[in-house]
């Protein structure tokens, strides 16, 4: 393990060795000196004050952590997987809020989702028996609405809240903790966090204190370096970390810089990169740590156990183009809960029937559809492994009441199973049939049998297009889909915030979309699985393009090329287990896509543009 100073540690007399100090008190103190000694020196001594509040014995990495996060106003923490970077914001929280009274603390992450976690963290190290003390200094009812959960500690108060732009406007805070800072975007960064590190709370009460200092130092009351000390804003970044393409590495090579540029101005700045190998006995199952060295990639397993930064995937599809065809929130169109009426949806499936925890997703893509520049916008999607047939049909019904769905494409393995069981069972209020989609050399005559045959009618909808995954289909339909990327043709709709999302007739309470939920059916409870709903959709595009990223290309001993996982990834079971269902899907849906735009483009004088390069 590596330690670099840097030029701009506090000095000395900034930093007073409080435990010498109070070594050296004799005699008896008065109930209120010793109170001030004991607070003292729990703050200076992270370890003791959480054995104390919490029962929890810190690892001195975890110390050193705490020690950094209260000494400097930006922090960024680079964390391998299993290292607890949500518990160590958790407790740093606490203990900022117990020893800075009156401050504003404030946990947010790209979802609402993963900013409760570090909030539901704090709760259980109170609710634990060994969190009496910590349970005694919070005050009230902790607070769960659908927008924000509250807690007071002492006369702090820290609060988690999704980002959102307005709602996080809208709030002061001394002390900001962002968990999964990489899943942040630029745009998100500049424009909503650093412009609030340079509002000061209660500035004028600030101002106050210091001319009444200023005031007893003149009269020789009061000496210089008594002044208060008043406390900057923080910004606490905790993440794992990205590739060397996506912003967090620049904001860490920007820190970097400025940790090592003796003559910056202003530098307040820390870094902890931390790795699974410098973790000590006991906090890892170093058998899980092996078995993860062997099934993932080198580059995963660098980003995600060793905290490195990485270059680009070296699977078949480039994750730096597929993150140059991302969308970052304030651009259009965002992620759909409910389509717009004047757009045309396609809809991919690609089904599974078995439901136990570790099997496949039944995953389905929803691409919006411009047809006057040729381009597909995946808005929507849907990867549930753990769910009841009923519960899969209940989402499809939800999917065509919302979206203008004008195309259906399914993998026809299961697909014109789960078609039939759609209208066997009157889960739609029209028939959906197959219509004659026999795309295989894109023959100006087999344009013109699908399009004569495709029909969008009200009682029956003869609209869906059920793909055979032959190995020559699976090769060009995966060309097809990396040209559109290189080629920006495809792309990957922006995250929005549930307050700007249309829920008008959409029955939420009904609806599954993942394995994580636990909901209530109070109104609060409601009002959080919207959020999470919107929330789950921006996970469900970074999901796909994570499996995308993980194809690797191999060609078979009949000299067929197979897209799949690596091999290593292809071993695993259980329900974390890494799939692919999602990349399926969006293969189906960008192939889809091409065969509708180039039905319905097609005359009988003019053949298509639109070639493949097989024969079946």
């Amino acid at each position: 393990m590596a330690w670099n100073e840097g030029y701009h540690c506090l000095k000395k007399e900034r930093c007073p060795d409080t435990n010498r100090r109070l070594s050296e008190l004799e005699g008896d103190l008065s109930a209120r000196d010793a109170q001030v000694a004991f607070a003292q020196f729990c703050y200076a001594n992270p370890s003791f004050a959480v054995g104390l509040l919490m029962g929890i014995d810190l690892y001195p990495f975890q110390d050193i952590m705490i020690r950094a996060m209260n000494q400097k106003d930006y922090f960024l923490g680079v964390c391998g997987r299993g290292i607890g970077k949500s518990t160590i914001a958790a407790i740093f929280i606490v203990l900022y809020a117990i020893f800075n009274p009156g401050v504003e603390i404030g946990v947010t992450s790209a979802t609402f989702r993963q900013a409760r976690k570090v909030f539901e963290r704090v709760e259980n190290m109170a609710g634990s028996p060994k969190g009496k003390f910590l349970r005694q200094c919070i005050v009230g009812k902790v607070g769960h609405r659908s927008d924000a959960w509250e807690m007071v500690i002492g006369r702090s108060k820290i609060v988690a809240i999704p980002l959102s732009g307005d709602k996080i406007r809208g709030y002061r805070f001394n002390l900001l903790v962002i968990d999964e800072l990489l899943l942040l975007s630029e745009k998100v960064i500049n424009e909503v966090l650093l412009p609030f590190m340079a509002i000061q709370i209660d500035p004028r009460e600030r101002q106050k204190v210091r001319e009444s200092e200023d005031e007893l130092i003149k009269a020789g009351l009061m000496k210089e370096e008594d002044k208060t000390v008043f406390p900057n804003n923080k910004l606490i970044g905790l993440t794992s970390a990205s590739y060397e393409f996506e912003y967090l590495y620049e904001m860490f090579k920007n820190y970097k810089e400025m940790i090592f540029d003796q003559d910056a101005k202003g530098v307040s700045h820390a870094i902890m990169q931390l790795s699974c190998d410098m973790a000590p006995p006991g906090l890892y199952d170093l058998n899980n740590v092996e078995q993860a060295r062997k099934n993932y990639s080198k580059a995963q397993f660098d980003r995600e156990y060793m905290a490195r930064f990485t270059g680009d995937s070296s699977g078949y599809y480039s994750a730096r183009k597929l993150h140059e065809v991302s969308l970052v929130r304030g651009q259009n169109p965002t992620v759909k809960v409910k389509g717009d009426p004047s757009k045309s949806y396609l809809l991919a499936v690609d089904p599974n029937y078995d439901s136990s925890e570790g099997s496949d997703h039944f995953a389905m893509t929803i691409e919006e559809i411009d047809e006057t520049n040729e381009l597909g916008y995946m808005v929507h999607g849907y990867a549930v492994a753990s769910c009841s047939l009923q519960e899969r049909m209940d989402y499809f019904r939800y999917v065509f009441d919302n979206f203008n769905i004008v195309y259906v494409i399914v993998d026809k393995a299961g697909g014109e199973k789960f078609i039939k069981d759609v209208n066997d069972l009157g889960i739609l209020p029209f028939t959906l049939e197959f219509f004659e989609a026999e795309f295989e050399t894109f023959s100006n005559e087999e344009l013109f049998l699908a399009r004569n045959s495709y029909n969008n009618g009200t009682r029956v909808k003869k609209i869906v297009h059920s793909q055979y995954f032959s190995p020559q289909w699976i090769r060009f339909a995966n060309e097809t889909l990396s040209a559109d990327i290189d080629n920006k043709r495809v792309w990957f709709a922006a995250p929005v915030d549930a307050e700007n999302v249309n829920f008008e007739n959409i029955k939420i309470s009904e609806l599954k979309f993942s394995e994580l939920e636990s909901y209530g059916t109070k109104k609060e409870d409601l009002e959080t699985k919207r959020i999470d709903f919107v929330d789950h959709q921006s996970d469900l595009i970074k999901l796909t393009k994570n499996q995308c990223s993980l194809i690797e290309v191999s060609t078979t001993a009949t000299g067929m090329q197979r897209f799949d996982l690596p091999a290593n990834l292809q071993k695993q079971t259980g329900p974390n287990k890494t799939r692919k269902d999602s990349y399926s899907a969006l293969v189906l849906a960008n192939w889809g896509l091409r065969c509708f735009l180039a039905m319905l483009k097609t005359t009988e004088k003019k053949k298509s543009s639109f070639k493949p390069k097989f024969i079946v």
